[in-house]
């Protein structure tokens, strides 16, 4: 007899602490300037204002002549000042401060084209980059190309920045390459970063220690990470007390994590209240984490619940998981959809986990989609399982695909039993061989029920072998009875 195949999975609550997988390096954006360096010539003024004329009606408005407009726009309001400040150049104007200090208008392409047709100035073209890189990624890439090529550092790592997150990584290297070797920290900072990312460990290093040397908070915390995940915790350690030290509040979870995983969770603890003290809402998150591990509920609720009044997203989650727990599920679905509006993607699926539970898989499907798009990959696995479900099965492979692409073993299982159910053996055979090199014990028996299946029993027993160290009782069960069958009942 073959016990069945083991059914498909679906992920559990997620709830995660600062680790350096987990918690990225800040990019930081560096500006010269707050804006456009001033006097503003008639030239410019024409040539900037013609389009919101034409645009608001232009004709149809009757506007005065332009002399009249800058006539009235240099008129002294209220015995203080004008909008238009003259200055020294009588064909020239400053802007009073408070109308470009509280505008929130947003910015026309044709103004930034006026800008860089009259701007020279390097460090001028690097502001007008810095303000258009949010609402304007492709004329800001104009400007700092132009400010790189008079030599402007900042611009090259700004640049460095804007191709970085456009996914053009080989660019941005090369900018930021630049910036370093400049001396800019921050460009060190990113170049590690984006080293890191791509398993150039070493080089990654050395950019970190360049500008941790410097006195970089962002950069010693970097290299805490990168020596903690080559397991050489001693350094981590002693860098991640320099970035704490230096006022780098992103440094004491994973200070904390680490001496929670050596032993020392009274240190841990410890560190946690002297920042939660100071008002640190990442300390309130990691002090919280390490309560509820340590069976103190109550005490870590408090903690999460001033993480989460300080705006703390992932405390949102994990205070939602902890009230699950405790059975207040009204209350960590409020927390959830607290998290989901603030864009946290484990609090679109641990949400869409909570509704499917209790039959609400509409809004569930909802969640799962809003979490896949943001790139998670249990939500995939989760929402192929309702799908499939469902009777959905060509959009729930889809899913399970995506998941195993992205390294899911849990993907690769269920779309291993897609492909089985669907007599595609040869495809199941690699996606559940690919879950069982990563550990994933129902994969090992799912290919051993396959393979014995298909007479490779020989195979299947070092499957099923394998699976039922991992304590698997299906595959003890298909074990004994193969080597029963082979008379090896000593075995058996």
């Amino acid at each position: 007899m073959i016990v069945y195949p083991a059914p498909p999975t679906q992920s559990g609550r997620e709830s995660r602490k600062h680790t350096g997988s987990s918690s990225p390096l800040p990019s930081r954006l560096s500006q010269s300037r707050r804006r456009l360096r001033p006097p503003y010539s008639h030239d410019i003024l024409t040539s900037a204002h013609e389009p919101y004329l034409t645009a608001a009606g232009g004709p149809l408005l009757r506007p005065e002549p332009l002399d009249l407009a800058l006539e009235w726009a240099t008129r002294r309001r209220h015995g203080v000042t004008s909008m238009l400040v003259p200055t020294q150049d009588p064909n020239a104007w400053d802007v009073f401060d408070y109308l470009t200090d509280h505008t929130h208008t947003s910015v026309p392409d044709i103004t930034w084209h006026t800008a860089l047709q009259h701007t020279t100035d390097p460090d001028e073209l690097t502001t007008l980059g810095y303000h258009a890189h949010e609402a304007a990624p492709v004329i800001a890439e104009v400007f700092y190309r132009q400010a790189v090529d008079a030599g402007n550092v900042i611009a090259g790592f700004n640049l460095g920045l804007l191709l970085a997150e456009a996914g053009r990584a080989d660019e941005a290297e090369g900018f930021y390459r630049r910036a370093a070797e400049a001396g800019h920290c921050g460009a060190m900072v990113n170049l590690g970063n984006l080293l890191a990312d791509v398993g150039l460990a070493d080089e990654a290093e050395s950019f970190y220690r360049q500008a941790a040397d410097a006195g970089d908070a962002i950069a010693m915390y970097g290299l805490g990470v990168l020596l903690a995940e080559a397991g050489r915790t001693d350094e981590a350690e002693g860098f991640y007390r320099q970035a704490v030290d230096a006022g780098y509040s992103g440094a004491v979870v994973n200070l904390g994590l680490l001496l929670e995983r050596a032993g020392r969770a009274d240190e841990a603890e410890s560190l946690y209240c002297q920042a939660v003290d100071a008002g640190d809402a990442t300390a309130m998150y990691g002090l919280g984490v390490l309560l509820a591990e340590a069976g103190r509920t109550d005490e870590a609720e408090g903690f999460y619940q001033q993480a989460v009044d300080a705006g703390h997203r992932s405390s949102m989650v994990n205070l939602g998981n902890l009230l699950v727990g405790m059975g207040r599920e009204d209350e960590a679905e409020t927390l959830y959809r607290q998290a989901v509006d603030a864009g946290h993607s484990r609090a679109m699926f641990n949400l869409g986990l909570l509704l499917e539970r209790t039959s609400r898989t509409d809004e569930a499907e909802s969640l799962y989609r809003q979490a896949v798009d943001a790139g998670h990959r249990s939500s995939m696995v989760n929402l192929g399982v309702l799908l499939s479900e469902a009777g959905r099965t060509d959009e729930a492979e889809g899913f399970y695909r995506q998941a195993a692409e992205a390294g899911h073993s849990s993907g690769m299982f269920n779309l291993g039993n897609r492909l089985a159910e669907a007599g595609r053996t040869d495809e199941a055979e690699s996606f559940y061989r690919q879950a069982a090199e990563a550990g994933h014990s129902s994969s090992m028996f799912n290919l051993g029920v396959l393979l014995e299946r298909a007479g490779r029993t020989d195979e299947a027993e070092s499957l099923y072998r394998r699976a039922a160290d991992a304590g698997n009782s299906d595959a003890m069960v298909n074990l004994g009875n193969l080597v029963a069958e082979a008379d090896r009942t000593d075995e058996a």
